[in-house]
């Protein structure tokens, strides 16, 4: 039975779209050979296209997010660039589905009925049921918006990336708010599965105050590895792949797998 996990946060450019597609990519590689897909819910589309998506494909007709939740069709999944890894695309569009959404009964389960569904594989019209993968991840808009609670109320568990910035860290107390009203609303089973510090730069003084602030107020969600910063995850991006193949002995590739193991073992 697969696992569904948002990546989530209601700041953006914190690691979202980061920590999703390497946990994804690390799962999907020897020696897990998991069977991932991805589920891109952020308009920028940015995982999409780490995952060898071209943008422009939606232009040509090619179905994405945006048109299932539109329709309430099964999604779309094509495979990826990387081993195991399967993706239902990103839109630019997607911030539009919204009123789709709010034209339903219960707007904030579309997701999740799409989920009950098989996905349909791109190249060859197949379907395979979502029971049939180990993982989905779903990378989440940087608002706490419909489309965002739609992915806690599909998800078994969140994961929250989190920049370890003052204002970052003040503004993870809405996140939490949001994950208990959804979880005493409709979907009770959400737990949370690890809050990953990215980013980090241990040489500034701050970060250790920061640090100690977290272990206060969330250790019992934090995990014990954090990713840090470097100019190998930017210049991967620029490049259009994911760091933990790219750049498998960096520090930041190194920092995601000690994170997988932490967090899949």
């Amino acid at each position: 039975m697969a696992e569904i996990i948002s990546i989530t946060n209601d700041k953006g450019g914190v690691g979202k779209t980061t920590t999703a597609v390497n946990i994804a990519v690390g799962l999907g590689q020897y020696p897990y050979k998991k069977r991932i897909l991805v589920i891109d819910l952020d308009a920028q589309a940015d995982a999409s296209d780490l995952l060898g998506w071209n943008i422009e494909n939606e232009k040509k007709g090619y179905p994405t997010i945006y048109s299932s939740l539109a329709s309430n069709e099964q999604m779309v999944a094509y495979e990826s660039a990387y081993e195991n890894v399967y993706l239902v695309a990103g839109s630019t569009n997607i911030n539009d589905v919204e009123g789709h959404l709010r034209s339903r009964d219960v707007a904030i389960l579309a997701l999740r009925e799409l989920l009950e569904m098989p996905v349909k594989i791109a190249t060859d019209g197949s379907e395979i049921d979502i029971k049939d993968f180990d993982y989905i991840f779903i990378d989440c808009p940087g608002a706490l918006n419909l489309i965002t609670k739609n992915a806690l109320a599909a998800a078994d568990s969140i994961i929250i990336p989190l920049q370890l910035e003052a204002l970052a860290i003040r503004g993870l107390g809405g996140l939490l708010e949001a994950w208990v009203k959804v979880k005493k609303t409709v979907n009770p089973k959400l737990s949370i599965k690890g809050i990953v510090r990215c980013m980090e730069n241990k040489q500034l003084k701050l970060s250790k105050g920061l640090n100690a602030e977290l272990e206060n107020e969330v250790s019992e969600f934090l995990c014990k590895t954090s990713i840090p910063r470097s100019t190998v995850v930017p210049t991967s991006q620029v490049e259009h792949n994911a760091t933990i193949d790219s750049n498998p002995y960096s520090d930041p590739a190194l920092a995601y797998k000690n994170l997988i193991k932490e967090l899949f073992a």
